[in-house]
């Protein structure tokens, strides 16, 4: 079962990923949930890292 608390996603077009979509002249159909999605620039902190 999936835990919609810990769903994380980001914006598919983000600039930092750079990937080249072949979409033809076309405009993708997206929800809102996946529209309203942040670039990876833009994400939080999701894991807290350090050497020990």
């Amino acid at each position: 079962m999936a835990d919609r608390a810990l769903d994380r996603c980001l914006a598919w077009n983000a600039p930092s990923i750079a990937i080249d979509w072949p979409l033809q002249g076309n405009a993708p159909i997206q929800s809102e949930k996946v529209a309203a999605q942040p670039n990876l620039s833009d994400l939080p902190d999701y894991f807290q890292y350090s050497r020990s």
